[in-house]
């Protein structure tokens, strides 16, 4: 069975920190590591929130390859939204396997504050030049994003 764990996120001030490891069967395709984001304020929200978008990095892999994806806390309305983007992605890709389970050891009920449709910005964050260039855009707060991956060539440390 091939699995995804993200695990140990924790948010420190402004820098969140994450790691992600996989089964062997994976590491062909992605090296277990850390990620950390620095973030140029304070950040006040919870972990269920921040493991989106490095979850929507993994997410596509997951589905292509049948690994199922642990991680210890998730919003529960993404996950839900996940479970139906899938439906659409076994439209585009019908021979993958598709049979990802995402699991997590809390699903976190997330209230949202600001309810007038008009100021409120949703975007599914891949991690490609456009989406950030519509969460660099759209939103106030800028990210510096940085990890430490370890690649098949040793490419040296991120700092």
């Amino acid at each position: 069975m091939s699995e995804i764990f993200i695990h140990d996120s924790k948010l420190i001030g402004q820098r969140f920190i994450s790691r992600v490891t996989v089964s062997k069967r994976l590491e062909k395709y992605l090296k277990s590591f850390d990620l950390f984001v620095n973030y140029d304020t304070d950040i006040h929200t919870n972990t269920s929130i921040l493991n989106i978008p490095l979850l929507s990095t993994v997410l596509p892999l997951a589905w292509l390859t049948g690994a199922d994806i642990s991680v210890e806390e998730l919003d529960k309305r993404y996950k839900k939204a996940m479970d139906a983007l899938k439906l659409e992605f076994m439209a585009i890709y019908p021979k993958a396997p598709f049979t990802t389970n995402i699991m997590a050891n809390s699903l976190v009920e997330n209230k949202i504050e600001n309810t007038n449709s008009e100021e409120r910005t949703a975007q599914l964050f891949s991690g490609g030049v456009d989406s950030t260039y519509t969460l660099i855009t759209n939103i106030d707060l800028k990210c510096i994003h940085a990890s430490q991956i370890k690649l098949a060539l040793n490419i040296g440390e991120i700092s």
